[in-house]
């Protein structure tokens, strides 16, 4: 699928200013202005080869900044691992756009540290969260220019995380929650929260009743008849908890929603029908389903247990990858009335291999009981786990793609010949 635009280094403009938007663990995200005068090349502004000089690349971007930790990677190599890794499994219109910045000789970020400390000192409404207080930006000679995913007005954002989209191929037989679902019984999380395989189930009773706790909506929506966009919130949430301002009609990243309302809207009901339509048919969620599971067919505890295995570096490579697919955020855009959803990915840092050993120790413990059922109570999703309530996971018990990955009747594919079409174009690096 190596139809993503070929990759350019843009020169930071000089007269260039930027706006402090939201931040979380590992990164700050600005908004931009560049005057309009700046469309004409000068010294120090963008220079493309090829590119028409009427064109203003910055419109409708933000910069991304990566923070000063050991845990972030400089930006370039960052960049590169997500242009050869991941771009390449995806069609272009399914992610994000990204582009590399320099940022030249320019004095950009010791002024938006000096900023950052400022609003630490500035009083109780500044918006820097205080758990972010005290880290500020790397001083990288690069920054990433993405897409500004925010609504124009008669439309509605939806983000969130769809995390495992199969089980674990990790998991001992007869599981019955997923790798998300044991997770948030092992951490005692009481909030609503989807299951992912509910969301790719083919059973529109199972997607509704993912896509209502997806939308924080009440208990009784899923199962309400009435087919009548989501009321406006004022900030979105973020999955580290962190907060930004919201653009207008923007819904939460809802894997951490509050306790659901009493009663849903006919507004919000319509939105219910359409995100579950959307997720039914969509190409994105299955395509991105198929890459997590050829990636990685057997899971974390068998690479740990076969070190010196052959294919040990190829799988590692696909682990690799499949975790960081296992944890990108679904950007979608419900226009208002009929118009057509658009779904893009986003946050595909490339995870670090650093990681592996944090993945196989939480693999041991989910095995010790938490996938099974039998250690803790189910989480604050309706029904529990979509696995449960199929009666648990058998090994080998319909096996549909062939990667070592066990599916049950239910999560079958949908989206036809276009979701066939991707399969095929699109299989996991390496591998």
């Amino acid at each position: 699928m190596m139809d993503f635009p070929p990759d350019t280094i843009l020169e930071l403009p000089s007269n260039i200013s930027a706006t402090y938007l939201s931040e979380g663990a590992a990164n700050v995200v600005y908004s931009i202005n560049v005057p309009p005068q700046s469309n004409t090349p000068q010294h120090g502004d963008i220079q493309e080869k090829g590119e028409d000089t009427a064109t203003n690349p910055w419109h409708g971007k933000l910069l991304r900044f990566r923070k000063d930790l050991p845990t972030t990677t400089p930006t370039l190599d960052a960049h590169i691992a997500f242009r050869t890794s991941i771009a390449p499994l995806f069609p272009a219109e399914d992610l994000i756009d990204i582009r590399l910045v320099s940022l030249g000789s320019s004095h950009l970020i010791q002024t938006l540290n000096a900023a950052l400390r400022a609003a630490e000192e500035a009083s109780a409404d500044s918006p820097r969260p205080r758990q972010r207080h005290g880290v500020y930006l790397a001083d990288d000679p690069h920054a990433l220019l993405i897409t500004d995913m925010s609504p124009p007005t008669s439309s509605t954002l939806i983000q969130f995380k769809p995390k495992w989209l199969a089980p674990s191929p990790s998991a001992p037989p007869g599981s019955k929650r997923c790798r998300t679902c044991a997770l948030h019984a092992k951490r005692g999380i009481s909030k609503p929260s989807f299951c992912p395989l509910d969301l790719i189930s083919s059973s529109p009773a199972d997607v509704r009743r993912a896509a209502g706790l997806l939308l924080g909506l009440p208990a009784s929506a899923p199962t309400d008849s009435t087919s009548l966009s989501i009321t406006q919130n004022g900030s979105s949430v973020v999955e580290d908890g962190s907060t930004k301002p919201a653009a207008q009609n923007v819904v939460p990243n809802a894997n951490h929603n509050d306790t659901p309302p009493t009663a849903a809207t006919s507004e919000q009901l319509h939105t219910l029908s359409r995100l579950t339509s959307w997720a039914l048919t969509s190409p994105l969620l299955r395509h991105l389903r198929h890459i997590q599971t050829t990636c990685d067919p057997y899971g974390v505890s068998h690479l740990l247990s076969s070190p010196s295995s052959p294919s040990s570096s190829t799988s590692l490579k696909g682990l690799q990858i499949a975790m960081t697919l296992r944890d990108v955020t679904v950007f979608l855009v419900v226009p208002d009335g009929e118009g057509v959803l658009r779904a893009r990915l986003g946050d595909l840092d490339v995870k670090s291999l650093g990681k592996v050993g944090e993945w196989g120790r939480v693999e041991g413990v989910l095995g010790g009981g938490w996938y099974q059922g039998t250690k803790g109570a189910e989480g604050g999703g309706r029904e529990g786990c979509w696995l449960g309530r199929q009666g648990g996971e058998e090994e080998g018990e319909g096996e549909k793609e062939g990667n070592g990955v066990r599916e049950k009747e239910g999560m079958g594919l949908k989206g036809g010949k276009e979701v066939k079409e991707r399969k095929e174009r699109g299989g996991c690096i390496g591998q």
